[in-house]
């Protein structure tokens, strides 16, 4: 064990006399730096990306949610004209102007409207 540690002293004394340690460690330290940087740069790119997304996606949940209330109180409207019928329930009248939304260049809440007009009309 003492001629371990001898051996061990020995060259840790050359190498600090060589500056071969002192070189290892000014390597270790740079390289060190160098990586941090370039994983702060990665960590902040994904935060802005990360903050990105989520504004994205609440804006999105946003509209949607107004769309939905826009639909539901358009359809209100159906509902106080329209009476529901054995062959005719809300649902089904509900999915059929969603329906046709999707197959013409008008939004739900619109054809709701002609849909509440055309219930008062009888």
């Amino acid at each position: 064990m003492a001629a371990s540690k001898e051996l061990i002293t020995k060259i840790v004394l050359k190498a600090q006399a060589d500056g071969s340690i002192a070189k290892a460690f000014k390597s270790l330290a740079t390289n060190s730096d160098t990586a941090t940087n370039k994983l702060a740069k990665i960590g902040e790119t994904a935060t802005k990306a990360f903050k990105i997304v989520t504004g994205a996606v609440a804006a999105t949940a946003v509209a949607c949610g107004k769309a939905a209330i826009d639909f539901e109180s358009a359809f209100a409207g159906v509902q106080k004209t329209v009476d529901e019928t054995d062959t005719t329930s809300y649902e089904k009248l509900s999915q059929g102007i969603r329906d046709l939304a999707k197959t013409t260049p008008a939004a739900a809440t619109e054809i709701a409207a002609v849909a509440e007009a055309a219930g008062q009309l009888g």
